[in-house]
């Protein structure tokens, strides 16, 4: 038993199914069956069901746990002694979400990049939870998400405080405050209150299964109301468009609407557009951070890219975090 067969065993024992398992390892059906066999025949247990299908045996579960963990054990020994030996040099896996992936690694990669240009930095845009698992599993070494959840077996180091906002079309503002527009927006951007009225009769845009949803669903709990939803759909930015377009109002967290919503163009329109309120509660605040396994080796490139990050992102925010490592 090696190494290398513990790692077939297991792209096959997530895969269930030969074939499969063959194209991501790039061998031949054949050769992975005979990995396959051998070490069933070392251990002198079978591994898989054969029939109906392709399943583990209890077994085969039980040495799925156990090559995990040796093979993240392999990969440890590599990074360290890779850090003994590579200045500057390495690989770096990173989750984040599709939000956090737009506005904030432009403004840590490019920096990063230009001090260690050896180090290769791979990168996953999914959803919060499935940045979890994988940072669990290892597969990961770091992750950037918004209120990330706590484990005994992760650290996380805040980089921004994010206020939720309400987005609202300037059509609206207009045609609600036809005189005073102006001064209406002034005050809501300065945290001026919503309450209930401001929302009667108002067509919403929600996002599905995001932060930004469980804060909105928050918020309208605490003004006491039901939105008049529209249109739901996971796709912020299309959210931004329509209510640029006048369709309705939408929610975001403040850092990333400031970043997007200047990027929109081709209004056709006077009234096409939209405004930014943040709203002052800390409760419905996001609290963007990144996140390591503490209990696993943190390589020095996964150190430096966390550094950097601070000091592009959280110094500059206005509660910046205590520094890292110091």
């Amino acid at each position: 038993m090696n190494f290398t067969s513990l790692r077939y065993f297991a792209v096959v024992a997530e895969e269930l199914n030969i074939s499969h398992a063959a194209e991501k390892l790039f061998i031949s059906q054949q050769s992975l069956s005979g990995h396959i066999n051998r070490l069933e025949e070392e251990l002198n247990v079978r591994l898989f069901e054969r029939s109906p299908r392709l399943t583990l045996t209890y077994a085969g579960s039980c040495l799925l746990r156990i090559s995990h963990q040796i093979l993240d054990l392999e990969k440890q020994i590599h990074v360290q002694l890779d850090d003994i030996s590579n200045e500057r040099a390495g690989s770096l896996a990173i989750g984040l979400t599709r939000v956090r992936a737009r506005t904030l690694l432009p403004q840590i990669l490019p920096t990063y990049s230009k001090l260690y240009p050896r180090v290769e930095v791979h990168t996953i845009i999914t959803d919060n939870q499935t940045l979890q698992e994988k940072l669990l599993k290892g597969e990961l070494d770091l992750i950037i998400c918004n209120n990330p959840p706590s484990c005994e077996s992760t650290s996380s180091i805040r980089l921004l405080r994010d206020r939720f906002c309400v987005i609202a079309p300037l059509a609206l503002m207009r045609s609600r405050y036809p005189d005073t527009w102006e001064a209406a927006t002034h005050a809501y951007q300065n945290g001026h209150p919503f309450t209930a009225d401001f929302f009667q009769d108002v067509p919403v845009l929600l996002s599905v299964g995001t932060h930004v949803r469980m804060a909105t669903d928050r918020f309208f709990q605490q003004i006491g109301t039901r939105p008049g939803v529209l249109m739901e759909t996971n796709d912020m930015e299309t959210l931004f468009s329509l209510c640029e377009r006048g369709m309705g109002i939408t929610f975001s967290y403040e850092n990333y609407a400031q970043k997007i919503l200047p990027l929109e163009r081709n209004y056709t329109g006077p009234n096409d557009g939209a405004l930014i309120f943040p709203v002052n509660d800390e409760a419905l605040c996001g609290q963007i951070e990144i996140s390591y396994r503490s209990d696993r080796y943190l390589s020095r490139v996964a150190k430096q890219f966390i550094e950097i990050a601070y000091s592009e992102v959280a110094e500059k925010a206005v509660n910046p975090a205590v520094p890292p490592f110091k």
